[in-house]
């Protein structure tokens, strides 16, 4: 329960500090986290597929950001 706590109050503190876009890659980056450790650390088995999947979100995340410095801030706000 402390940790949770803990955890949530970071993720409170860190969106604060850092524009909606960002935090959407990070949020997005979550299940490909979550499938890395769990193979590296747990030993679970990842198919095919499940690979494909991440590399492909992975691939989308770099492409989002990829030049996000030389949008202007008024391309980034929702009409």
């Amino acid at each position: 329960m402390v940790a949770t706590a803990a955890i949530i109050s970071l993720q409170t503190w860190g969106q604060s500090r850092t524009s909606a876009n960002e935090a959407a890659v990070v949020y997005a980056f979550e299940p490909a986290a979550a499938a890395f450790f769990g193979y590296f650390w747990l030993g679970e088995a990842l198919s095919l597929r499940g690979w494909l999947g991440g590399l492909l979100l992975i691939s989308g995340m770099i492409v989002s950001q990829w030049n996000s410095e030389s949008r202007p801030a008024a391309a980034l706000a929702p009409e």
